[in-house]
């Protein structure tokens, strides 16, 4: 009986992921939101059990908020526009040298000159599918954003209206479950903004000590792509390769991969070591495998998610079938006292 019963909570688990991939990026807009909501409301919480007042806790949310904003504005979003202005400027720069360095080889070492310029289809379709990923993710942290501030104009009401539905039966571990889900999103969320804040700052400071253009760019690009894990540095190759043909030619290029080397070294000894794997229990195998057959079926919406998607699931069908195999202990007990 406890198996059906799990058989029934996989197949609901299977129909929920049929749909989350036939509205992947819908869906992963939701699940943000709500994310966002519970953390958000978590910290609320916080607050009020120090003794402030809803309107109080509202508004050193909303304080703390605007400064972070203000921040960001003046000492990242600000400099990081000025660099890709510059950038968009030096942009037919870097093709004429891009050429230039193209055909030298291409007189010297006619194989050389094939392989650079299919690597120049690649750069360039790969830089295509970066800027079409970023306006991607503008647009879904507009649509989080909007989704949590939702959630939260009804915070006060929205448990007890979540929670009424479920039987009585099933109310304790339903609540158990999803408090689980929540500390372990919230632990993963942590430690991957931890991880990517430390990755920004390394690439910067590397790119600036050996004199790349648009240190401050490239850094904040690099810590944002590795995200994705493993594949994310990948998609950091082009970028570095273009701006190491504007500073210094191919000169340069070589002391940029070793910035990125170095930097993943620090990542996946250090971060990875005792940041990410202390929080998020999931073995490094695990993660590639994940990240692989979810970027084959969600592309990069699916490389993103796949580990957080991964805990939740393995949280919620571990948690059932210890609630099934308690309940079925509990009533082999009960039999044989009756």
């Amino acid at each position: 009986m406890t198996y059906a019963k799990f058989g029934a909570v996989l197949l609901v688990v299977l129909v929920v992921s049929v749909l989350f991939y036939k509205f992947s990026m819908i869906a992963a807009n939701i699940v943000g939101g709500i994310v966002l909501y519970f953390l958000l409301a978590h910290l609320l919480d916080s607050f009020e059990r120090q003794g402030m007042s809803e309107r109080q806790a509202y508004g050193v949310l909303v304080l703390a908020m605007a400064c972070g904003v203000l921040a960001f504005v003046l000492y990242v979003s600000i400099p990081l526009v000025e660099q890709v202005s510059a950038f968009s400027r030096q942009l037919p720069l870097i093709v004429d040298r891009f050429k230039a360095q193209l055909e030298q080889y291409q007189m010297g070492f006619p194989l050389a000159g094939q392989a650079m310029a299919k690597l120049q289809e690649r750069v360039s379709s790969d830089l295509e599918a970066l800027f079409s990923l970023l306006g991607s993710v503008a647009t879904s942290v507009i649509t989080i954003l909007i989704i949590a501030i939702i959630l939260l104009s009804s915070r006060k009401t929205l448990r007890d209206t979540l929670l009424a539905p479920i039987p009585n039966d099933y109310f304790e571990v339903t609540v158990t479950i999803a408090n689980d889900v929540l500390c372990h999103v919230q632990d993963f969320i942590w430690a991957k903004s931890a991880e990517t804040a430390a990755m920004i700052v390394v690439y910067a400071m590397g790119f600036y000590a050996i004199g790349l253009p648009q240190p401050l760019l490239l850094g904040f690009l690099g810590g944002v792509l590795n995200i994705i894990p493993y594949l994310g540095p990948l998609l950091t190759v082009p970028p570095l390769v273009l701006a190491g043909m504007v500073g210094g030619g191919f000169q340069l290029v070589g002391p940029a991969l070793g910035v990125l080397v170095i930097a993943q070294l620090i990542d996946n000894v250090v971060l990875q070591t005792w940041l990410v794997s202390r929080l998020v229990d999931i073995h490094p195998f695990m993660v590639v495998i994940l990240t692989l057959v979810s970027g084959e079926v969600l592309g990069v919406v699916g490389m993103i998610m796949a580990v957080p998607a991964y805990v939740i699931t393995k949280t919620i069908l571990v948690g059932v079938f210890h609630y099934l195999k308690a309940v079925e202990r509990h009533a082999l007990l009960y039999q044989q006292e009756a």
